[in-house]
């Protein structure tokens, strides 16, 4: 891993841990003095941080902590629906018996951490999420658009903030284990209907969850 890479993991991790509140200035003086990096440095893991979508930058504020909010969770939600919905569809349509494999593997893997899920542990978070979004990989990675895939690796890590808020409340975890045991069945099953429609629900529980979370976030912010 590259020191860019390490800081860019950093950064992302204590954005997602609330160690940054929404709209706060990345003043790029003090991001060096807390990692012991240089003023290069910084701003490559903050470029990166930028395409995620974890970081905004201003003509005159530099880079900031992008929002928190309702409204910016029902965007992202409104875009993923359009744009991951499609991409499973076309992944189920053209994937192979390799992809098949893979998705079959990333689903076990899956399974074994949420199993052993402890939310209140970093590291076994971390594990959990990290098996996730490999598992919404692999299930896409057949689809033939690179700019619909484009798209959906954007908005997954931006949806992300908010699925790391919203597992808070810890029953989206035992309902998103049946989401993905249905998706995983469907997809072998290549009906395309079907996986729409758990798709859908699977990516709108985490506004359902984190909705009732944010309120009472936005309080404390204040």
């Amino acid at each position: 891993m590259t020191l860019t890479s390490k800081i860019y993991d950093d950064l992302s991790e204590a954005i997602l841990a609330g160690q940054f509140r929404p709209d706060e200035k990345l003043k790029a003086e003090h991001i060096k003095a807390r990692f012991g990096v240089s003023a290069a440095t910084v701003r490559e893991a903050l470029n990166r941080l930028l395409a995620d979508g974890l970081v905004l930058v201003h003509d005159r504020r530099g880079f900031t902590v992008a929002p928190f909010s309702p409204s910016d969770l029902a965007d992202i939600i409104r875009s993923r629906l359009l744009i991951e919905v499609e991409c499973v569809a076309d992944s189920i349509k053209h994937g192979d018996d390799t992809w098949e494999m893979n998705l079959v593997a990333a689903y076990h893997r899956l399974g074994k951490a949420e199993a052993k899920a402890d939310l209140g542990d970093d590291d076994s978070l971390k594990a959990q999420e990290s098996a996730n979004r490999h598992f919404h990989d692999c299930l896409v990675s057949a689809c033939q658009s690179p700019t619909l895939l484009g798209f959906y690796r954007n908005l997954f890590a931006r949806h992300y903030r908010y699925r790391r808020f919203a597992l808070r409340n810890k029953i989206i975890v035992s309902q998103a284990a049946v989401d993905h045991k249905n998706l995983l069945e469907a997809a072998l099953e290549r009906d395309i209907d079907k996986a729409r429609s758990i798709i859908n629900d699977h990516i709108m529980r985490t506004q359902v969850h984190a909705e009732a979370l944010l309120e009472d976030f936005e309080n404390q912010l204040k």
